[in-house]
């Protein structure tokens, strides 16, 4: 997990709450509105007077697709969930999709790739390892040459 620098200067949940809200174009009462609070109640959260209930998080995510994961974290969500893949394991099974296509004689279209890599990863995660015969079976799917 990457460490925080020490140089990285603090910033509240209340003020990414904030930051959240902006970028939704939302006022605090319209915000509220959707957590079931009150405009006064989102100013003390923004202000780090009152803490944020997971529960009006959650509801928040709910209504208006509210980022949790930078309210939290300060990162945004498709940041925080790229740095949690196994990029040893996404190149091997690209160097694997490579080799079988070549072996098999076929191209994979950059869609095609995306999608055999998408399932090959998440098959290769659950067991464990990336198997020869998975690949082949994806590289010849997505060229299109199964029936």
């Amino acid at each position: 997990m990457p460490e925080i620098s020490p140089n990285v200067t603090h910033i509240s949940i209340g003020s990414r709450l904030a930051q959240e809200r902006r970028r939704l174009g939302l006022t605090q009462a319209q915000l509220g509105g959707h957590a079931g609070l009150s405009r006064s109640a989102i100013g003390m959260i923004e202000t780090d007077r009152s803490r944020l209930d997971l529960a009006a998080l959650l509801a928040l995510v709910s209504a208006v697709g509210m980022d949790a994961a930078f309210v939290l974290t300060g990162r945004r969500a498709s940041i925080a969930a790229a740095d949690m893949l196994d990029w040893s394991l996404v190149e091997q099974i690209l160097d694997e999709l490579a080799r079988a296509g070549k072996r098999l004689n076929l191209e994979l279209s950059p869609g095609g790739t995306a999608r055999a890599l998408r399932s090959l990863y998440r098959l290769a995660s659950h067991e464990g390892r990336v198997s020869q015969e998975h690949v082949d079976d994806f590289v010849q799917i997505g060229a299109g040459s199964v029936a």
